[in-house]
């Protein structure tokens, strides 16, 4: 399979785990003014001024996931880390950094997502971390034959 097939069906994979993740959060109410998926949909409204749709926010999480697999095939064998799991979360460690000081901010949330709650910051991380880890592992599962 090529290279940036398993990216992309790794990074889509890591995405449909952390989705099933954030439903089970959102109905146990741990966290409820993050809705990540809201926050796209909210920006893609503003940034294309058109009409926001959950349909659109959860189309852009798993383009954006299926994106960062792309992303992390072609760098992984630069990261640091002797399992793909570890490359994987350094990779997404890197992507929450970005979410945290660039899209939370301008999708309204703050600096660190802190206006979704205190506990936000924390919750993401560990999504990403989760995300990375799942991510890296289907990426070496998907190039063995």
């Amino acid at each position: 399979m090529p290279v940036a097939i398993r990216g992309l069906v790794a990074g889509l994979i890591g995405s449909l785990l952390l989705a099933v993740l954030m439903l089970l959060t959102a109905g146990l109410a741990i966290a409820p003014r993050l809705d990540t998926v809201r926050l796209l949909s909210a920006a893609s409204a503003d940034l294309f001024a058109t009409t926001s749709t959950r349909a659109v926010g959860w189309l852009l999480f798993f383009v954006i996931g299926a994106v960062w697999g792309l992303l992390f095939a072609w760098i992984q064998h630069r990261l640091p880390g002797q399992s793909a799991a570890v490359r994987g979360m350094l990779f997404s460690l890197f992507l929450w950094g970005v979410m945290m000081i660039v899209f939370m901010p301008v999708a309204g949330a703050g600096w660190f997502g802190l206006d979704a709650g205190a506990a936000a910051p924390v919750i993401t991380l560990a999504g990403h971390l989760l995300f990375g880890a799942v991510m890296g592992l289907c990426f070496k599962a998907l190039g063995r034959s």
